[in-house]
């Protein structure tokens, strides 16, 4: 930005995405980015930090301060608060002048708990944004960036700090005091007309707000039972311009982030109708309601181009339905038989199957357990009703019932035997249940699983050290930070955790391996209490326990599978490689295993191998028959990239807290040392090995990964096996293969590692 930007937004990642690191970008959010288009309108300069670098903690601070904001705000809700408030308190000790703002769900619902236990922020804003951010930070500016000096308590929607006293402002109701303007969320621009938004991955918004009576849901809380609106003539100049400009594709989905896209099912039709009779050739996602949509709507969704559509069912039990206020409000005292909550079952029913007879790509419902009054006979009818609709549905969101601050649901759920305990944060709070809702088994295609899948798999390839695709000698941070950390250990210290807010970066991957089902029973949830208390710099943490099956395989599953059972997920193998190369290797299944040296004769096995496939190679032969093998942990050492040991992307620790870079390695440091000490002390190993090794004076050397620790072979016949054949290109032909590992013939993931 050529001016110094009033105010930068930041929005800290907490969620796992489907692309490498992409659970580690930061982004711009579509509620931001209406905010800070309406502020550049108004002659404020707001802008987003945004990075698809992985960062850490401290690099991340340096790049927003780099910005040189005046102030900088947080978009906060309930997944990236501990990231939140790392970032900000960081930004607060090295430039305690800039104010801090956190706002979006939590601060609204938590505002003053926010800043009596976090003293680097200054202000939430609570609710709808734009108004008041165009009121506050002109305030601030003129306040020479100093909230105590600044008279804040003249504006609506926010809870502030003054010296050591918090003042809580009335609410700014946006809502409630443009009811009667027609379509009144057109006065705020649009942050894709007005260029701000560079990706159909923002979503669109047609309307806020929610009208309905769900005790459990904070939407229509907020929103005050009322709905706002976009016209659908600038919807439609929305979309056509996502259409023309930023070209999503074939395969891109424009998200309708609406809490319920048919909440009004007239304007709903309107906006499909422009839709179509614009020609908008793209293909979009909704959340919608059975008793908000009849057969016209719902062929009408689908010419406009709506291939994802959710029908949240919540219950199959209409007096569950009854206290969720799903269809009549909880305390409604009419309808003695629940016929309303009845009809709603058949109508989701039958919208269900007749969304997959007229073509839509994925219909999905959801369904919420252990809500106060419901029994484990009632969760068994749910469960039922959604096997029934198997045919029918692509998958269902299989969610907990959680007690949230506000709610009906939450001044109630005491009185039917459901307990509500505040967390240390005093944010978050568990919800302990009248019933193990972990005991009710699943239904196929539960989100659970499908996510469970697809976690087991990601974490299969960083438990085989796989490296990113990234040149890393183009990597800024490279010796300063990493993306993984594998923990083979009981334990979490606050040692480690402290260590890993300097260095791993932010939301990289966290696997945690426990030696027994017993030690992951007794410590899981204390380690996961410790990262939330510490504040860890990531949010995805997996935790594995291990068990060895009747060939000596070692297994390692989930936690998840202990309430789930081995289907909730991927069971993955640790191998050796003698095992994974072998014609007739164990019972395993080779697409969920990785495999390790463990001896001399694994090291030997493998680089027969490679011989193999370059001879055959050399003698112009197909290589078109090589089987399957497992993510080949050791591969690295064969090849002529920088592997691991050297790149340092991924770190293990044992229980005694020492640091190895490989599985093969010996500790090069523990926990507590500064990450450069390390760095000092591996090239310090890369130097003594190339001098051992004579690697100057070798005909291999360009050709060599120059593997630190050849373990289980000493240096000597490492270096003659490499010296017999180049062994690059046939390892990077293994590699190649590790492409197809997710895939069938059709292109379609592989579920349970079938083939």
């Amino acid at each position: 930005m050529v001016n110094r930007p009033h105010i930068i937004f930041v929005y800290p990642p907490a969620v796992s995405a489907s692309a490498e690191n992409a659970r580690c970008w930061f982004r711009m959010c579509l509620g931001s980015a209406f905010i800070i288009s309406y502020l550049n309108q108004k002659g404020i300069a707001a802008g987003q930090f945004v990075s698809s670098e992985p960062l850490t903690i401290n690099h991340c601070t340096a790049a927003i301060l780099e910005l040189n904001p005046r102030m900088v705000g947080f978009t906060i809700d309930n997944s990236n608060y501990f990231l939140g408030q790392l970032i900000a308190s960081k930004i607060k000790e090295v430039s305690p002048h800039i104010p801090v703002i956190f706002g979006g769900l939590l601060p609204t619902l938590h505002a003053r708990t926010i800043l009596e236990t976090n003293p680097f922020v200054d202000i939430c804003v609570r609710n709808q944004g734009e108004e008041t951010c165009l009121e506050l930070i002109p305030l601030l500016d003129d306040a020479n960036f100093q909230p105590g000096r600044s008279p804040l308590d003249k504006i609506r929607g926010i809870t502030f700090r003054d010296g050591e006293n918090i003042y809580n402002n009335p609410d700014r109701g946006v809502y409630a005091n443009n009811q009667g303007v027609h379509d009144f969320l057109d006065k705020y621009p649009s942050p894709y007309l007005t260029g701000l938004a560079d990706s159909h991955r923002l979503g669109i918004i047609t309307a806020r707000g929610c009208n309905q009576h769900c005790s459990f849901c904070v939407c229509p809380l907020i929103a005050n039972h009322t709905i706002a609106t976009h016209s659908p003539d600038r919807i439609v100049e929305e979309l056509d311009y996502i259409s023309r400009y930023l070209n999503p594709g074939e395969n891109g989905i424009v998200d309708i982030f609406d809490d319920t896209f048919t909440l009004l099912p007239h304007r709903a039709k309107d906006i499909c109708r422009k839709i179509i009779e614009n020609k908008i050739k793209l293909s979009f996602a909704c959340l919608t309601r059975c008793d908000k949509v009849d057969e016209e709507l719902l062929q009408l969704m689908k010419e406009a181009g709506i291939v994802t559509i959710e029908f949240s069912l919540e219950s199959a039990v209409p007096r569950i339905l009854r206290k969720m206020g799903k269809v009549r409000p909880p305390d409604f005292a009419g309808d003695p038989h629940y016929e309303k909550e009845k009809e709603f079952i058949h109508r989701l029913e039958k919208y269900v199957k007749l969304a997959k007879t007229i073509g839509f790509k994925n219909v999905y419902t959801s369904i919420m357990l252990g809500m106060p009054t419901e029994t484990p006979e009632d969760a068994r009818q749910t469960m039922e009703f959604l096997h029934s609709l198997a045919p029918y549905i692509d998958l269902y969101g299989h969610n907990i019932f959680q007690a949230r601050p506000g709610t009906p649901a939450f001044d109630f759920s005491p009185r039917h035997g459901v307990k509500v305990e505040q967390c240390r944060n005093r944010v978050h709070y568990n919800t302990v249940h009248s019933y193990d809702v972990e005991g009710i088994p699943l239904a196929p295609k539960s989100s659970n699983e499908i996510f469970a899948i697809f976690n087991d798999k990601a974490n299969l390839k960083s438990l085989a050290l796989e490296l990113s695709q990234d040149n890393p000698q183009s990597l800024p941070h490279r010796g300063n930070s990493f993306k993984t950390v594998i923990l083979c250990s009981e334990t979490l210290s606050e040692e480690l955790v402290l260590w890993l807010r300097e260095y791993l970066v932010i939301n990289g991957v966290f696997l945690h391996i426990y030696p027994s089902p017993d030690s992951i029973r007794q410590s899981y949830h204390l380690n996961q209490e410790k990262l939330s208390r510490y504040l860890a710099p990531t949010v995805y943490y997996h935790g594995y326990y291990q068990t060895m099956n009747a060939d000596g395989i070692v297994t390692l599953l989930h936690y998840r599978t202990l309430a789930y059972g081995v289907q909730c997920g991927v069971p993955l193998h640790r191998v050796t490689t003698r095992t994974a190369v072998s014609p007739n290797p164990p019972r395993y299944h080779p697409l969920n295993a990785f495999a390790v040296d463990s001896e001399g004769s694994d090291t030997r096995k493998l680089h027969q191998l490679l011989s193999q496939l370059a001879q055959k190679r050399k003698n112009g032969e197909e290589l078109e028959d090589i089987p399957i093998y497992p993510y080949l942990g050791s591969l690295c050492r064969w090849e002529d990239g920088i592997p691991n040991c050297r790149r340092l992307e991924t770190v293990i620790v044992d229980t005694h807290g020492n640091v190895k870079t490989c599985w093969n390695g010996k500790p090069v440091g523990n926990v507590g040392m500064p990450l450069a000490q390390i760095t000092r002390n591996l090239e310090k190993h890369h130097g003594n090995a190339l001098a051992a090794r004579n690697c100057s004076n070798c005909s291999q050397k360009d050709s060599c990964a120059k593997c630190l620790f050849t373990h289980p072979l000493p240096d000597s016949q490492y270096c003659q096996l490499l010296k017999k054949v180049n062994t690059t290109v046939p390892a990077q032909l293994l590699r190649s293969l590790d492409g197809f590992k997710d895939l069938d013939l059709d292109g379609e993931m592989i579920y349970h590692g079938d083939t």
